[in-house]
Parts: C-alpha cells; sequence; structure tokens
C-alpha cells in the first residue's frame, strides 16, 4: 500500500513534512508509491477536476484539479482562501453573476460579469482570500466589458427586395445600446413581419400587427443566458418590447411599409439608406416669405438623420433675384442672404437669378427631427414660385 499522500493538497513545500518519511519502511510498497505520484500529478495537470456549486463563496481551496466546472446560478462574490499563485481555470455551466469586489474579487474593467453556458475565467489567489480574473472568454468569443470598443457597429446591414414582408439582415456585430457587451450575428438572418419567434425566416415584430405606410425600427438583441442573438422589429426607437430573457439591445436601421403594409425598397451602404425609387415629399406653391416646416415621408421618424435631398427651386413671377434657405430646426429661424450683400449669414441654398420663370436646383444634406421635419424660408415670393423636394436617402449613424 502507498504511504504518498492521494490528493496534492496534503502534500507539503517542506520535503521532510510529506510521507514516506525517513524512518518509513517502503518495503515492497515503493511501486505502489510511485504510481500514487503519478496518479495525483496527472489529476491535477491534465484532468477535469472538481464540479463545484455556485454559492456567495465557492471554496476553490477544497477543489481537486484546477480545471473547475461552476454549476448552479447562485452569484458569486468570492472563492475561498487559497495560497498565493494558485490559479484556477474556471467553466461556467450555466448563467450568474459575478461580483467585482477591489480586494477580493478583481474583474476586468471593475464591473460585474454575467456569465453565460460555456464561458470560462482562469483566476489566480493573492492570498488572504483575494482573488484577480486574469482572463475571461464568453462562450460566443466576444470581448469582455474592459475591452469593449464604445458604440461599435459593424456589417448588419439591411436589405429587402420591396414589396415583400421579409427583411434580410447580414451577419455583423454591435455593442447593445448601454455598451454592456457585445451582439455577434454569425450569419445572416431573415425575419418577417409576423409575431416574433426566435431563428431566420421567423417573425420580428415585437408586438401588434404590421401596419400600412409606417415607420419600423430593427434592432439586434441578445439574451445573456444563452448567448443567442436575434432580430427584433418595433415602431418605438427607443423602447422595442423585449422578448423574454432578452436584455441586451441595438437599433441597427429603419425601413418603412407601403400601402398593403410591405416593405419599401431602399439600399443600405454602411450609415447610408438610397431610396430605390425617389419621390417629391415637398411640393410647394408661393409658399411665401415666413419659415415653413415640412415633413418629409421618405425618412424615418423617431430618430434624427441627415436626409440627402435634390431641392428645386423655381422663381415664376419675380423681378428680382430670389433665394431660399434649407435648415434644421434646431438652429435659428433665419431669412435668407439678401442676394444684393456680397456677405451674409446664413447665406442661401439655392439663388433664382433676376430672370422669371428660372428654376435652380442643388443636393442638399439637412439633419430632420425626430418627426422628420425639416425648414426652408424664401427671400421673397410670388404666385408662380415653387419649392419641391425629393428625398434621395439619409444618413443615420444608429448610435455609432
Amino acid at each position: 500500500m502507498a504511504d504518498v499522500a492521494s490528493t496534492l493538497r496534503l502534500w507539503s513545500k517542506t520535503a521532510a513534512s510529506n510521507s514516506p518519511t525517513d524512518s518509513t519502511t517502503i518495503g515492497g510498497n515503493l511501486a505502489n508509491n510511485f504510481q500514487q505520484i503519478q496518479a495525483v500529478v496527472r489529476q491535477y495537470l491534465a484532468s477535469t477536476g472538481t464540479s463545484m456549486a455556485s454559492g456567495t463563496t465557492v471554496d476553490l481551496s477544497i477543489a481537486n484539479g484546477y480545471y473547475i466546472q461552476i454549476t448552479g446560478t447562485t452569484t458569486i462574490t468570492g472563492f475561498g482562501t487559497e495560497g498565493a499563485g494558485i490559479s484556477y481555470l474556471l467553466r461556467f455551466a450555466s448563467a450568474l453573476t459575478l461580483t467585482h469586489n477591489a480586494t477580493s474579487l478583481i474583474l476586468p474593467g471593475g464591473a460585474n460579469i454575467t456569465t453565460a453556458a460555456g464561458d470560462t475565467m482562469l483566476i489566480i489567489s493573492e492570498g488572504s482570500g483575494n482573488w484577480r480574473c486574469m482572463f475571461y472568454t464568453p462562450a460566443d468569443g466576444t470581448p469582455v466589458v474592459d475591452n469593449i470598443i464604445q458604440n461599435h457597429l459593424t456589417g448588419l446591414t439591411l436589405s429587402t427586395a420591396g414589396s415583400s414582408a421579409t427583411m434580410s439582415i447580414a451577419a455583423g456585430q454591435a455593442t447593445d445600446s448601454t455598451n454592456t457587451g457585445y451582439m455577434t450575428l454569425a450569419a445572416s438572418i431573415s425575419k418577417t413581419t409576423s409575431a416574433w419567434s426566435v431563428g431566420s425566416a421567423a417573425g420580428g415584430l415585437d408586438t401588434g400587427a404590421i401596419a400600412n405606410s409606417t415607420w419600423y425600427h430593427f434592432y439586434l438583441i441578445k439574451r445573456t443566458d444563452t448567448n443567442v442573438v436575434d432580430v427584433l422589429i418595433s415602431t418605438s426607437a427607443s423602447s422595442p418590447t423585449m422578448p423574454t430573457n432578452y436584455t441586451l439591445k441595438r437599433r441597427i436601421g429603419s425601413g418603412k411599409t407601403n400601402g398593403s403594409a410591405q416593405w419599401t425598397q431602399f439600399t443600405q451602404d454602411g450609415d447610408d439608406f438610397w431610396v430605390y425609387s425617389p419621390v417629391i415629399d415637398v411640393s410647394a406653391t408661393n409658399p411665401g416669405t415666413s419659415a415653413v416646416t415640412a415633413t418629409l415621408g421618405s425618412v424615418p421618424t423617431g430618430v434624427n438623420v441627415k436626409a440627402i435631398l435634390n431641392a428645386m427651386f423655381v422663381a415664376g413671377t419675380n423681378s428680382d433675384s430670389s433665394a431660399i434657405y434649407i435648415s434644421d430646426l434646431s438652429t435659428a429661424d433665419l431669412a435668407p442672404l439678401n442676394v444684393t450683400s456680397a456677405v451674409a449669414t446664413p447665406g442661401y441654398t439655392i439663388r433664382s437669378w433676376a430672370t422669371s420663370s428660372r428654376s435652380n436646383g442643388a443636393q442638399v444634406i439637412v439633419r430632420t427631427n425626430t418627426s422628420a421635419q425639416i425648414r426652408y424660408r424664401l427671400s421673397s415670393s410670388g404666385a408662380s414660385d415653387v419649392v419641391s423636394l425629393v428625398t434621395l436617402g439619409w444618413t443615420d449613424t444608429r448610435g455609432k
């Protein structure tokens, strides 16, 4: 029978304190002792260690092995007292909270971590019950909190054939709206206008029934207990009704239905969304010289975007030069440049010279309010003056 202790924890770093001692008669058990040594070393260096249940304190000092699976969902605030320099690789079987403490449990970024099944964590003891997380790797491969790129968004391009109930979303990644964590859509997904259910070719609507001629917003969503990432559709630009257990979200774009509750076609290029078939959103005859608030039906509501317009101005019967100034409603209401002045503010967007029925145009970028509205104002106006605004597209940074 072997005299060597059967667990590494019973071995001492003082040689004379280990068994067998100088006074032990080993006799025919020499082979057994060598075999015991090999078994103990093998257990700790190349085998799965103890499976331990989560609790306020998970006492790793009683674990056998250094690769430990943590089961259960109880919040963990500490890992017991262990000699300085001892490290463990932990694997979590389900979702729970690791509570950051500046001494006893030092976590990346100084913030709590919500685990998910399959997440792994390398911790090292600093002695006296203090532990430091050296590495934390979520099962879905995304970085932990301290490495988050603020407001990150890449890929996730929206596309639709138009006159269709289906919207496709390309693979991509984004941080959630609070920069708590990453959400990775590993492969493209399509969502219909039916009630939301998980997966591709399934419904995406958060609540109610799809409506005609209405703007909707698309969200990347994630449930942190399973790391499942999906897409949700909502009329709300900030507070969609989230499916059960989904806690992270990020708005990734917008789309409008037509008169048959199907998607209107557009093309997305990064932050730019281009209307497939532009229409005249504003057409006004003799609008006067006071400021006019105009609504652009071809850009999203609920968010501020930069509308990209073809602006056309016809000075029909004016005997003098006339100008139009197109502006953001959040800025001052100012009259266009007096065309007889060489310099003045705010200038003008388009100017018509002193010839009747002169038509002028320009491509204009102007920021909208959350009701898709902008402002324009003429320096002079006559019965045949016409203002036309055609929306070509919009720029939406989506929180970047």
